[in-house]
């Protein structure tokens, strides 16, 4: 549908999480291909290491996370992968993206509208963003 090269910005907010795992890295390879040499490939998942730390505030209570970390309702939330940093890392060097590094939504370049990317949830006392915001560069 898109040509080779095509794209300046590719964007996706808490769409990996729902791909199915064994199809995470043909997707991601195709994402690639559409983007222009340094075309910038930004997103957001859920951050699993965050999600434990709600867990763990909240007393070890699966309500506190389920949701997020599993989708909220089949057929069409649910969520096959978790994610971090380092498994997100690893996973766009495989398939040949580079400068991979985090994204504010606040304050990122074409990024003027509010989305599951600013997600806040409770810990304890503080509200932390739980989303992992990460972008990164074809080659």
């Amino acid at each position: 549908m898109f040509a080779d090269q095509s794209v300046d910005l590719l964007y996706a907010c808490h769409v990996l999480e729902h791909i199915p795992r064994s199809e995470l890295r043909s997707i991601l390879c195709e994402w690639r291909r559409v983007l222009k040499s340094d075309g910038i490939f930004r997103f957001s998942v859920p951050d699993f290491d965050i999600l434990l730390e709600v867990y763990r505030s909240a007393g070890n209570q699966v309500d506190s996370i389920v949701n997020q970390l599993m989708g909220q309702g089949p057929p069409y939330d649910n969520h096959y992968s978790i994610w971090n940093e380092a498994y997100a890392r690893t996973l766009l060097g495989e398939v040949g993206f580079t400068n991979i590094r985090t994204w504010d939504p606040a304050t990122a370049r074409y990024h003027d509208f509010s989305d599951k990317s600013a997600r806040i949830m409770p810990i304890g006392d503080r509200s932390v963003l739980i989303s992992l915001n990460l972008e990164a560069e074809a080659r």
